[in-house]
């Protein structure tokens, strides 16, 4: 069954919002070998870091943001539920030095700030 956790708040997408990590979401990105319970329990103390936010061309509700913390760079993909107070976390990438996917994400976005 599936499972949310409230991560904390978020005002990303202007007002303030309810952070939400679903457990489908998790299981599903497992292939993100790198990020481990302990990223995932952090997403807001990253998102408090150095940031770059891009919204998402092919998901108006969507927003990417490269983030630096503690010496990691990471991308997380945040979707805004806007009949709700609700934002969910999409994905949770440590990308490393790898511009390349850094590269991708702005090619794939529009600046937000």
């Amino acid at each position: 069954e599936r499972e949310l956790y409230v991560l904390g708040k978020t005002s990303i997408f202007g007002s303030e919002k309810r952070l939400i990590l679903s457990s489908d979401t998790i299981q599903s990105h497992t292939h993100h070998e790198e990020i481990t319970a302990n990223e995932y329990a952090k997403i807001i103390d990253i998102m408090s870091g150095k940031l770059r936010s891009y919204n998402d061309k092919t998901d108006k509700r969507a927003v990417i943001i490269l983030a630096h913390n503690a010496g990691n760079n990471y991308r997380l993909v945040l979707k805004n539920i806007p009949s709700k107070d609700e934002v969910f976390v999409q994905s949770l990438a440590n990308i490393g030095h790898r511009f390349t996917e850094i590269k991708r994400v702005i090619k794939k976005t529009k600046n937000k700030g």
